[in-house]
């Protein structure tokens, strides 16, 4: 008997010695292997315990949100890692377990092949060729594929898992089906309960069902008595849903609420194109035969080389050898040769039983072959026909690879026995059984020579192995045991993407990890693409930091009730401009608001406390005011918390018609009459429109000349500046500015003017000239601008490169800041430089600049009474001079006035100081030619003056229409047709090794952009004309013909931060988005706005779009959202609710006893709103609202009393314990009954 068992399972103890060398060979005592995306119970284990107990209300992601995955499935995994950390280092849980989970998987597959494969290879008196062996083939390559490493390298648990339940579970399945014994049932449980981790991501558990349905469905088809068949299908079906009715049954509820947030989401919006489009390059034939999958594609940033390398660098060349792919093409052709000898067995020898494993195995390669011609043709109509199918199987690698590799698996061994068959018909040297023996040893250790970098430490991503910072738990510890109610906001906020690298410091590189040990809810990027709320925190918390608005910043901050901050300096963000992550002039903002304060720090961790901010508790607030049809979500500015403070729904409060212009992403907007047209229906209310001046401090103005061409007239040019006002439309009538356009006529004798508003002077042409020039300009609404010219031809010049020099000793002495250092030096003025005394004069400065690395030169004209920079404009050119760059800005002086030019002279970048060097500096000065005074002051009183009085006296009925006006020819409009000369410089192949080609068109219709196998096509296109002190409508339109389109970037010089971040999609695109610019205060920078446009590729497929149109259009936001339909003191309501005791059981329910003196309580949990949350008290249920656009709200009656707060979604997780339970317990006494 023993020898009977040793037979059948010697193989098992192979797989163990392939993966004892894998566990020696990667080995690395003392380091966490963490990163990418990880679940890492092992940081806390009685925190994440409960997290997942009460998993389907997840509290701690930031705002709170319904699990819009399904953390209840981790208790699995759970349970294992806290055995595991008994008896092992913390530090080694994740890595054995990860180790573990592969070699279950090859012995499931074991298994599988031996009960349920090579038995029916040696049915009709086809003779047994060592079944064994042959199961030990087909497991071993299940353990060592190319598929399988590459899903290992970056490690998820529910991978992981899911590749060890797999073959167990179909084997299970099978086993019921062929005794129907009530243990095999229990086995089938079992099973599914030890793998249900792998539902975490739930659309991963889909491939794995399909495979269940196949076999069920064959089994029905083919069972000989159908009842007992429609039984035994039915029963294990039943068996499957209790194993994960806890997980299942709260995804049911939260797929019709949360999928089109996800959809929405905008890094899902952003990624999922090129998400599809990785996936997609690596499916065609040549890639599914030698199982490279996407991750080959990835890049990352390397500690050493200080660049991007690829992810799966120690692999790339194994993979393109000789070797690995003569071994893959024999593992592949065997899998084919395996799968025409199945279908020949069931279609000639009525062997059915094959049928579920061919067609499994073709859904499979269907998913991971998208490209091969028509395999992937019904992918891709399903793609067409359900949008939503698309969304799901994005990642079709990480989904299908672990299915089809077992499939295969399972036909490499068909293919082998046939082959072996094949052998034994021919006489050869060695004997038939040695000769099948040698060649089925060759090829097992021919799936060892696969992996062979395996072997050589390379089963995981060698970066993933890290030493954490002692700094971390330290901070873990004081937060575990301080500030129970407390809400941190992860910092910095630099990027919405969710993927943190600390490559500078210690090497951690993925999703995050402090959340998985911290008890407090922490806003973190990695929990947007689940959260609207969360998305929108970010928003408007990023906008008002990169723009240092302290107001705006701590409205923010007390709307989400977000009272702490963690800063964690080391992270670094490759790729990118350091000045991007914005730790300097975060440091300054902070110390601008006397309610933030550090309060702890830990190393490179900071703590910082906000004062009068709330946290997770219960609040009742004293006033809020009532909004109807409020857009909350997605937006960059709240208009109604800034003004009113704390708001909730009411469906007769105040209305703002124009809040959606406060999100991102619009519907196209009427154009017509060259107008931009808003409009909205007649109320029976009062409408309120706020001031304009206090609203929009600038105003969108253009420049434009004509000549004078008049008979006996001496010749005069005329400047005209035009300002965009709107005009309002009303039932009395009309409402517009009296006076929008000014001129200043000046002499037209030849010579051209140099033009000057409010210090900025024109930068890309001289008025006057012969060629016609426009100027977008921008024009203070509260005071009167001044319109200067001055005489190009006539000017005085001043060499003051010897003073530079004399002063240059001291670059790194004179200190403008933390990083900063410049050299300040005097300017003449104008009078001693022969000019009047009595008028202002144009100062222009010029110099050549040198410096190692990639500094960039920076010049301020400083204003010596006031200590400001007063130089609007800043140009950087190249030099004549070989390896000189020049450097220039101009600015009005007053001939009073005292100045001096301060020269960057030396920056702190990458660690080092930067020296630069200056040659051929010189002032000129040029005189004053005429001046006009634009009056734009009174004509914002004035259109203010006849709003209010037109509100004030007036109910509104009929439609309100707001029409701003685009100009003649849109000359307000922003364009960039592609042959404008702003290109920076033609479009480049910016992706890593500049593999694959790219091709740039200017066409009459638009620029076409084409790249093609793995390059990226950039260019940047330079936008002067946007002022960071407007806002603008941004308009993208072409067509995407193949590839995944085009990504769009606004990037702001002032920080370094994506002002605009858009993609065009697939096919014909028409992309309309509101940009708010940003403004950094602390340390600006006078370059120009940047669109840059980046097309990808991934393999070998080809990325075409023709960009027909790039336009912003200025429109005054912040007034627009400000105008209001409705009485505030009406819709203003106060409340009398106090708390008297509150106390949170867990993340699904509470209660607390409160006192209502008023007519009506507000009670407040500040948690993202759901439908699901609800109040129980003893008398009616309250009134269910939202409150501040995004949390929770009841309101409650008068008088004092107990109220219970309950997420009962929370209840269908514990229904499903009760059914998991209730099915274990009935095959128990099952069982037992049969054994007694």
């Amino acid at each position: 008997m023993g020898r009977v068992q040793w037979n059948k399972i010697w193989p098992v103890f192979f797989l163990v010695f392939l993966s004892v060398g894998l566990f020696l060979k990667n080995l690395h005592p003392g380091q966490y292997l963490l990163g990418w995306d990880s679940t890492t119970p092992e940081l806390n284990f009685s925190l994440n315990f409960s997290r997942i107990i009460f998993g389907v209300w997840q509290e701690y992601r930031g705002l709170g949100t319904l699990d819009g995955m399904a953390h209840t499935a981790n208790i699995v995994h759970w349970l294992v890692t806290f055995l595991l950390s008994k008896v092992l280092p913390v530090t080694s849980v994740r890595y054995i377990f990860q180790l573990f989970a592969h070699f279950i998987g090859g012995v499931g597959a074991y298994f599988l092949l031996r009960d349920w494969i090579t038995p029916y290879l040696h049915q009709k008196k086809r003779a047994p060729i060592f079944p064994q062996l042959l199961s030990l083939l087909g497991s071993a390559f299940y353990l060592l594929n190319f598929y399988t490493i590459q899903m290992f390298y970056l490690p998820l648990e529910l991978f992981s898992v899911h590749y060890a339940l797999f073959p167990w579970g179909l084997w299970s399945l099978l086993r019921y089906f062929h005794s129907g014994q009530r243990s095999a049932l229990l086995v089938l449980l079992g099973i599914n309960v030890l793998g249900i981790s792998q539902a975490h991501v739930p659309t991963v558990v889909i491939p794995y069902a399909v495979v269940l349905v196949i076999f069920s469905l064959h089994f029905l088809l083919t069972g000989q008595k159908t009842k007992d068949s429609v039984f035994r299908v039915v029963l294990a079906g039943l068996i499957v849903f209790a194993a994960n009715a806890l997980w299942v049954l709260p995804y049911l509820y939260s797929v019709p609420t949360k999928s089109a947030e996800i959809s929405w989401s905008k890094q899902n919006r952003l990624g999922t194109a090129g998400i599809f489009s990785r996936n997609y390059a690596r499916s065609d034939l040549y890639s599914v035969t030698t199982l490279g999958g996407f991750n080959l594609d990835y890049n990352d940033w390397d500690l050493e080389s200080k660049e991007f390398v690829s992810v799966m660098a120690p692999w790339q060349e194994w993979y393109r050898s000789p070797m690995y792919v003569a071994l893959a093409l024999i593992f592949f052709g065997l899998s084919v040769w395996g799968v025409v000898a199945a279908f020949q067995l069931a279609a000639r020898e009525k062997e059915t039983v094959w049928w579920p494993y061919l067609l499994a195995w073709f859904v499979a390669l269907m998913m991971v072959g998208t490209k091969i011609p028509l395999i992937g043709a019904a992918s891709a109509a399903l793609r067409h026909q359900f949008p939503l199918f698309g969304q799901i199987f994005r990642f079709t690698f990480t989904k299908f690879s672990i299915f089809y590799v077992l499939f295969q698996s399972l036909f490499v061994v068909v293919g082998a026995y046939f082959l072996l068959r094949l052998l034994s018909r021919r006489r050869w040297l060695l004997p038939k059984w040695w000769l099948q023996r040698l060649v089925l040893v060759l090829l097992i250790v021919g799936t060892v020579v696969l992996a062979r970098p395996a072997f050589q430490g390379h089963f995981f991503y060698r970066s993933l192995f890290v030493t954490v910072p002692e700094e971390y738990f330290s901070l873990f510890v004081y937060l575990e045991n301080n500030l129970p109610s407390a809400r941190l906001v992860d910092f910095p906020i630099n990027s919405l993407w969710g993927w943190l690298t600390n490559t500078r410091e210690w090497g951690y590189r993925g999703s995050g990890f402090t959340w998985q040990a911290i008890r407090q809810p922490v806003v973190n990027r990695s929990f947007d693409p689940w959260s609207k709320t969360n998305e929108t925190l970010f928003l408007q918390l990023n906008h008002a930091l990169y723009s240092q608005d302290t107001e705006r910043f701590m409205n923010t901050l007390r709307k989400f009730h977000a009272n702490y901050l963690l800063m964690d300096r080391s992270i670094f963000h490759p790729g990118n401009y350091d000045e991007a992550l914005f730790y300097q002039e975060t440091d300054a903002f902070f110390t601008q608001i006397p309610e933030i304060r550090e309060t702890q720090r830990f190393g490179q961790l900071a703590l910082y406390g906000v004062a009068g901010v709330g946290g997770k508790e219960l609040v009742a607030p004293a006033v809020a005011i009532g909004v109807a049809n409020y857009p909350a979500s997605y937006t960059t500015k709240d208009a109604v918390f800034h003004l009113y403070g704390p708001y909730f729904a009411d469906g007769d409060g105040l209305e703002f018609p124009f809040a959606d212009l406060q999100q991102e992403n619009l519907s196209e907007p009427r154009l017509e009459n060259e107008s931009l047209i808003l409009s909205f229906a007649g109320s029976g209310r009062r409408l309120s429109f706020p001031a304009f001046s206090e609203t929009q401090p600038v105003v969108s103005a253009v420049i434009s000349q004509h000549k004078n061409a008049l008979p006996l007239t001496l010749p005069r040019v005329t400047l005209t500046v035009a300002m965009q006002v709107p005009e309002v439309r009303l039932q009395s009538g009309v409402v517009s500015a009296r006076q929008t356009a000014w001129d200043l006529s000046l002499p037209n004798q030849g010579r051209d003017y140099f033009v000057s508003v409010n210090n900025w002077v024109t930068k890309t042409g001289l008025f006057g000239s012969e060629l016609p020039t426009k100027q977008h300009i921008s024009l203070s609404t509260r005071t009167d601008n001044s319109l200067l010219a001055f005489d190009s031809e006539v000017t005085t010049v001043r060499d003051i490169t010897e003073t530079y020099r004399q002063q240059a000793g001291e670059a790194c002495v004179v200190n403008k800041g933390p990083f900063t250092k410049f050299v300040s030096l005097p300017i003449p003025t104008p009078t001693s430089v022969g000019l009047s005394e009595a008028e202002p004069a144009l100062l222009a400065m010029v110099a050549d600049y040198q410096v190692l690395g990639d500094g960039v030169a920076n010049v301020c004209i400083r204003d010596l009474t006031t200590g400001l920079c007063i130089n609007e404009t800043l140009e950087r050119l190249a030099s004549s001079r070989e390896g000189w760059q020049t450097i220039s800005t101009a600015v009005p002086l007053q001939p009073d006035g005292s100045y001096a030019v301060d020269l960057l002279g030396c920056e702190y970048q990458a660690g080092a100081w930067q020296q630069f060097t200056y040659d051929a500096v010189w002032f000129q000065y040029y005189p004053f030619a005429g001046e006009r005074t634009i009056p734009t002051r009174a004509v914002f009183q004035q259109f203010d003056q006849d709003l209010a009085r037109v509100s004030d006296r007036e109910v509104f009925q009929t439609e309100t229409v707001i029409s701003i006006p685009l100009g003649k020819e849109a000359e307000f409009v922003i364009n960039h047709d592609g042959q404008k000369q702003r290109l920076v410089d033609t479009a480049t192949n910016c992706a890593v090794g500049e593999k694959g080609g790219i091709e740039k068109r200017v066409l009459a219709d638009g620029v076409e952009y084409l790249a093609a196998d793995g390059a990226v096509i950039c260019d940047m296109y330079l936008l002067p004309e946007i002022d960071e002190s407007l806002q603008y409508l941004f308009h993208a339109g072409g067509e995407n013909s193949t590839g995944s389109g085009l990504k769009l970037f606004l990037l702001n010089p002032s920080n370094k931060r994506f002002d605009l971040e858009t993609v065009s999609g697939t096919g014909q695109f028409e992309w309309w988005q509101t940009v708010y610019p940003t403004t950094n205060r602390y340390f600006p920078d006078e370059g120009f706005f940047t669109l840059s446009v980046n097309g990808e590729t991934f393999g070998r497929e080809q990325n075409r779009t023709l960009l027909k149109t790039v336009e912003f259009y200025p429109l005054p936001l912040d007034w627009l959202t400000q105008v209001m339909t409705g009485d505030v003191d009406q819709a203003t309501r106060h409340f009398e609710t106090v708390i008297l005791s509150q106390r949170q059981w867990n993340p699904t329910f509470y209660t607390v006893r409160v006192r209502v003196q008023s007519e009506q309580g507000l009670l407040v949990l500040p948690q993202s709103f759901d439908k699901g949350w609800v109040a129980l008290t003893a008398f009616r249920q309250p009134q269910h609202t939202l409150y501040n656009g995004w949390a929770n709200a009841w309101l409650l009656p008068s008088g004092e009393y107990r109220v219970v707060l309950l997420y009962w979604p929370q209840l269908l997780s514990f229904l499903g314990y009760g059914l998991l339970i209730g099915a274990a317990v009935w095959l128990l006494k099952q069982r037992f009954s049969m054994l007694h």
